[in-house]
């Protein structure tokens, strides 16, 4: 375990890499934090993806308000294997229990629509995360899995509660009117006409959690190359390179055969500041 004299270790997981950095990092974070890790102090900061099905095991958690049913995969995550008296490296003597914190706005409301910042835009139904909100002041402690279905009937009960301020109930059918649109506009592009589409219609574009449009992006070095090598008119080495982002951030050239969008890295999009971080070649 790290001193207190000792920095430590921070590793970064998202969605937004290649198909070929996705894999590399994702078992880089399988070795560094899976079951059969050797336990050093180091930190992840993760989006969404620690919630699918990754074999994680932390000795303490810290997440921003989501609806509940993905706290709670997010908790699966939180002391998942049994460490004493096993072959598997030992927890960390400073954490004596297991630990889950969620940070809560502890503002003044004075907009429903910014009141939970980040995860209000991710998530966009304000009224799920006030009820989540609620659900978790009113109850300390969760016994699982006991909690699920009390859990999820309360929080997405379609029904206004008597004491809920009547703006959230404003806001949550002008969510459904954006989730409605948003599925008819899906529907449009895989079975307009009623036709089979392949995989490289244009109308098979991608959709983010909460239905915004995604392009696919090919990355490319500053010689018009594959990011990751191979070549630009095979699929397969084409997917390597490939990442999926929002139409409004695809910056390059459109390839009308393909159905994709050739961008040169540092060149066409920075994608630092999209939280796509590229290694170096030499790594």
């Amino acid at each position: 375990m790290n001193t207190e004299d000792e920095p430590l270790e921070i590793d970064l997981f998202h969605a937004r890499y290649t198909f070929s950095d996705r894999a590399r990092i994702e078992k880089q974070i399988l070795d560094i934090y899976g079951k059969h890790a050797g336990r050093q102090g180091r930190i992840l900061v993760a989006t969404q993806v620690v919630e699918q099905s990754l074999d994680l095991d932390f000795d303490l958690l810290v997440s921003q308000i989501a609806p509940i049913e993905f706290l709670m995969q997010r908790m699966g995550r939180l002391w998942r294997h049994d460490r004493i008296n096993t072959e598997l490296s030992p927890r960390s003597t400073r954490i004596k229990q297991p630990t889950f914190i969620t940070l809560l706005p502890d503002q003044p409301i004075s907009s429903w629509k910014t009141h939970y910042q980040g995860s209000g835009f991710v998530y966009r139904n304000i009224r799920v995360l006030y009820r989540t909100n609620q659900y978790l002041n009113k109850n300390s402690k969760l016994t699982f899995p006991d909690c699920y279905r009390d859990a999820i009937e309360y929080v997405h009960n379609e029904q206004a509660y008597t004491e809920e301020p009547e703006e959230l109930l404003s806001l949550f059918e002008s969510y459904q009117q954006e989730q409605d649109g948003s599925a008819y506009t899906a529907k449009m592009y895989s079975v307009l006409d009623s036709k089979p589409l392949n995989d490289v219609d244009p109308r098979c574009a991608l959709l983010t959690r909460e239905g915004e449009m995604t392009a696919t992006v090919v990355l490319l070095n500053e010689q018009g190359e594959l990011w990751h090598g191979g070549d630009y008119q095979e699929q397969q080495d084409r997917e390597l390179s490939t990442v999926a982002i929002a139409k409004k951030h695809a910056k390059g050239k459109q390839d009308p055969d393909l159905y994709c969008v050739k961008a040169i890295v540092n060149h066409d999009i920075n994608y630092s500041e999209l939280g796509v971080f590229l290694p170096l070649k030499n790594e």
